[in-house]
């Protein structure tokens, strides 16, 4: 009854279940610590431990799974045992490598981090040094892969004591490597974005004192190849959202700055990646300013520049100010005869030639019977402003149902949806449109623009439009540049990126494919392009960083082999400021003018160090054993704990890539045979197994040229 104060009898069954609890452990702490000290390596120790404590083999998906299925009992067996040793260093580090062991399961890992304090035991074994080793090598694997949560509190509660553990002996290779790893791991899970933290939450890192503690590091002669890379990951990282404390701290940034000529390709490619972010802060929009009529004469040597093109006419200045004034007159002469259909194939024609930005504005008329002023609708027209005229035209375009100006209907609604901020409506019309017409660039053009989010299509989509180029249509001008433009944009980005994320063989080489597409668009736009070109700039920016990781130490300091694109760069300029074109700060240009004003410096005080780092990262890619101190049989430990397979799987991670230089003969194998779009999900010709399609689109389009090597290879095969 309630309130009786009678309490009731514990359950028989779960008496006798305390009871053989409380029997099991009496022999452990008699026989426990004899029988794990006995095992001769760090990994047998833990697994008598794990026997003698009933856990499941935590190799294996289905030991874990067992470990979620009673994560209280498992984990209760573990803490008593550390509880009950943790003044033996041996049972205290064998429970720590354990733990370790369920790191990889991100919800085991935050279960034993936020729900049972195992940072806690971590942390107090880090200050005795036959368990520091161990315990870094649990941080190492707690921070992996991570939430920004779990590594901003490690960072907060670890920070100092691992700073203090750099400061006082910077000589042992392994500790510092395991040191970095975790620092690394934690800022780039914090701050490896493109969105900047505050500084409220990289205040646990101490950023000044850490960019210290890195360079004398750097300048220690023993420094390993591993500890190198986790350095310049940490730089990399931090150079967005502490761009100021590296900038006030030169060593930190020259260093970043010189490994961008290192004779190592993927260190050039990070440290390019660095550049960006390190500049990115203080970088400005491009808002694309459209070009206007200029009253002002053009200056001689710029008339010059265009003769020697070709003509002053074929520059894109007087392109865009002949379409200008020609839209003008069409809007003047639809107010006179109301034939949109005309209008509409010149304005369309216009775009085609020019991707004439169309102006908005107010159709007004002088009324001839009453003399007053009438607008579009009063004249008798659907409209009123310039730009809504374009789906009327359209419209006008598509009710004479001709095929050949149902592209030029599209187009001119394009224009209009884009111009409008209607992102979704225009790709959803793009991909109408090339459904009906796969052959017109300037669609490819527009789905390449509107694909922002997806890089992969964009340059496909740039590809595929330049391979529909007629070379011999000089009207085709305007748009062949602009889709090199974009292709060599995109590509560059993405081959960037790559160089610094990938983690597979397959990866890698897409990264290498963008990189070598970029610098050939590039390439070419900067031989076949005018030199009032609006993207002249843009490509000059990226061709210095894509000749930079496409030859590295191969170009000098003061960049001499590059004085061509330079002078291509300051006409351009020259055109923009005539044009009354503002040229904005924007990071290419930023990192541009920082590596060729800071890589002087760079060099002097880093050059040398960083040839050396290279020169270890090509001794660990021919798998040769380096020298190092003999050690206990700990070290074993590390592969260990990095060695677990999910039931079989056994996938390892890439190597790292090391070449100085890129051998272009070997890249299209990684791209599509017919618009040379790189993917490393692309389709095989099924007769032959050699040639590689995006899609059964392009495969077709390929085959005219395709099918004599084709059926000949698979005539003459056994």
């Amino acid at each position: 009854m309630k309130g009786s104060g009678k309490k009731k009898k514990p359950h028989a069954n779960k008496q006798k279940q305390k009871a053989k609890t409380d029997d099991s452990d009496v022999p452990l702490t008699r026989t426990l610590a004899n029988d794990v000290e006995a095992a001769d390596s760090h990994a047998k120790k833990a697994n008598v431990l794990c026997k003698l404590l009933d856990i499941p083999d935590l190799s294996t998906r289905g030991g874990l799974k067992l470990i979620h299925n009673d994560f209280v009992t498992f984990h209760g067996r573990l803490a008593s045992a550390f509880a009950l040793y943790k003044n033996n260093d041996v049972i205290a580090s064998t429970v720590i490598t354990i733990y370790a062991r369920m790191f990889p399961d991100k919800r085991l890992k935050d279960s034993l981090f936020f729900y049972s304090d195992v940072l806690s035991n971590i942390l107090s074994l880090l200050d005795r040094k036959a368990c520091q080793l161990v315990a870094l090598q649990a941080l190492c694997a707690l921070s992996h892969n991570s939430s920004s949560r779990l590594c901003y509190e490690l960072a907060k509660k670890a920070m100092r004591t691992l700073l203090d553990i750099l400061d006082k002996d910077p000589d042992d290779w392994r500790t510092t490597e395991l040191v970095l790893a975790i620092i690394g791991h934690c800022v780039s899970c914090i701050a490896g974005g493109v969105t900047r933290v505050s500084a409220a939450v990289l205040k646990p890192f101490e950023v000044p004192r850490l960019l210290r503690t890195i360079v004398a590091l750097l300048r220690n002669a023993s420094v390993s190849s591993i500890l190198f890379d986790n350095a310049l990951n940490i730089l990399v990282v931090l150079s967005f959202p502490c761009s100021s404390e590296i900038a006030a701290y030169t060593p930190a940034m020259n260093f970043m700055f010189a490994c961008t000529r290192s004779p190592d390709l993927q260190t050039r490619g990070v440290a390019l990646n660095g550049v960006l972010r390190l500049v990115g802060t203080n970088s400005q929009t491009d808002d694309r300013y459209d070009l206007k009529p200029v009253d002002v004469q053009m200056p001689d040597h710029l008339v010059d520049a265009l003769k020697e093109y070709g003509s002053e006419w074929e520059g894109e200045h007087y392109q865009m100010a002949s379409a200008a004034r020609t839209f003008l007159e069409t809007i003047n002469q639809v107010t006179q005869d109301q034939d949109l259909y005309a209008m509409g194939l010149k304005v369309a024609d216009l775009i085609l030639k020019t991707g004439l930005p169309v102006a908005d504005g107010t159709i007004f008329s002088v009324d001839s019977r009453t003399g007053r002023l009438v607008d579009g609708r009063g004249l008798g027209l659907p409209f009123n402003r310039w730009l809504d005229s374009l789906p009327y035209c359209a419209n006008a375009l598509r009710a004479r149902e001709e095929a050949h100006v149902l592209d030029k209907a599209d187009l001119l609604d394009l224009k209009y949806l884009i111009v409008k901020g209607r992102k979704h409506d225009a790709r959803a019309l793009v991909a109408k449109s090339l459904e009906r017409n796969p052959k017109f660039p300037f669609f490819y053009y527009l789905r390449s623009l509107a694909s922002e989010s997806d890089q992969t299509d964009a340059l496909r989509a740039a590809k595929k439009g330049l391979k529909c180029i007629n070379f011999a249509d000089h009207d085709d001008d305007y748009i062949y540049h602009a889709l090199l433009g974009r292709a060599c944009h995109v590509a560059f980005y993405s081959g960037l990126q790559g160089l610094q994320l990938s983690q597979t063989n397959a990866e890698w080489d897409e990264a290498i494919a963008f990189i070598v597409s970029a610098w050939k668009d590039a390439t070419t736009f900067l031989k076949v392009a005018p030199p009032d070109a609006r993207h002249m700039k843009d490509i000059v920016y990226e061709h210095l960083l894509l000749e930079m990781i496409m030859r590295g130490c191969d170009i000098g300091i003061d960049f001499e082999e590059l004085s061509e694109c330079t002078a291509k760069l300051s006409l351009a300029e020259e055109f923009a400021t005539y044009q009354g074109i503002p040229i904005p700060k924007t990071q290419i240009r930023l990192a541009r003018e920082t590596i060729i004003t800071q890589m002087p410096a760079a060099t002097k005080e880093w050059g040398d160090r960083v040839i050396a780092f290279a020169e270890l990262n090509d001794f660990k890619s021919r798998n040769e054993t380096r020298e190092i101190k003999p050690e206990k049989s700990e070290d074993v430990l590390t592969a260990w704990l990095e060695n677990v397979h999910m039931d079989g799987d056994t996938t390892g991670l890439r190597t790292r890539m090391t070449h100085s230089r890129l051998h272009l003969n070997n890249v299209p194998l990684y791209q599509c045979s017919w618009c040379e779009s790189t993917s490393a999900v692309l389709r095989k010709c099924s007769r032959c197994e050699k040639t590689r399609y995006c899609d059964a689109s392009c495969q077709k389009r390929h085959w005219a040229v395709h099918r004599q090597f084709c059926l000949l290879r698979t005539t003459t095969q056994p």
